[in-house]
């Protein structure tokens, strides 16, 4: 018995820490979303790990009938859209800064403070534009892929193979 209660949590431990997704089950009966890792999907009901489950809990069951929706995000899609911003923010800056070219030259007997050259606008330009790239890349790495069940076993079949796509 020992055995077995002890296979059975290293079992719900690895899927929680080795999962791929995150998952949010919108169900009926519940205000918040239940927040886990989608173990199973079959034609009658989901079976999800919780996110905090306690040694003893056991994944929970939810009937078809009983979900509003599903809800899955890639783990670390928001921090890889972060670095991808600030990356293209970079970048496209630059562009446009060294586009605007190099300032003419200073002429004699003239009082020259401010001349920057085109990777100098390319700096001056970038770096700033790193932070609305990054802001831009985890708004768009925190999007998740929505599924509308509404309690409805036909609309479930149309998109249970897509949905066992997110399972552990």
């Amino acid at each position: 018995m020992n055995k077995i209660t002890l296979s059975l949590l290293l079992t719900l431990v690895c899927a929680q820490t080795f999962a791929q997704h995150r998952t949010w089950a919108y169900v009926q009966t519940q205000d918040k979303p239940v927040k886990g890792v989608l173990l199973d999907a079959s034609e009658s009901d989901i079976l999800i790990l919780p996110k905090k489950a306690a040694e003893e809990q056991a994944p929970l069951t939810y009937a078809i009938a009983d979900l509003e929706k599903l809800q899955f995000r890639r783990k670390g899609r928001i921090i890889k859209g972060i670095a991808a911003g600030a990356g293209i923010g970079f970048a496209a800056g630059f562009l446009v800064g060294f586009a605007m070219g190099d300032d003419p030259p200073c002429r004699p007997n003239e009082w020259c403070l401010f001349r920057m050259s085109a990777s100098d606008k390319g700096l001056f330009i970038g770096v700033p534009a790193i932070i609305p790239g990054m802001i831009l890349g985890g708004l768009i790495g925190s999007t998740r892929i929505t599924f509308d069940i509404g309690g409805k076993k036909d609309r479930y079949a149309k998109v249970r193979k897509e949905v066992q796509v997110f399972r552990k």
